[in-house]
């Protein structure tokens, strides 16, 4: 029996399980803090790659992905980004 294996994926799975099946695997298995700023990022994305896009939720995204990278930077070490 073959291992499974997440490679030779397309975009479009990806994309799914970025936004939603990553999320969930993720609650139980990491820390409360952690999960929350990881869950915010794909959240974000999830709203930017959505088929309808408004100028009001942009607004709302610039502001929000600066307090997400704020959140990440507090959570994550400053050596993790090297």
């Amino acid at each position: 029996m073959e291992q499974p294996n997440i490679f030779g994926l397309k975009s479009h799975d990806c994309h799914l399980l970025m936004q939603k099946f990553l999320p969930i695997a993720m609650k139980g298995s990491l820390p409360n803090n952690v999960s929350l700023v990881i869950y915010d990022l794909f959240y974000f994305f999830k709203e930017l790659c959505g088929k309808v896009l408004s100028v009001d939720n942009l607004d709302v995204s610039k502001h929000q992905i600066a307090k997400i990278l704020c959140q990440i930077e507090k959570t994550f070490s400053p050596f993790f980004s090297l």
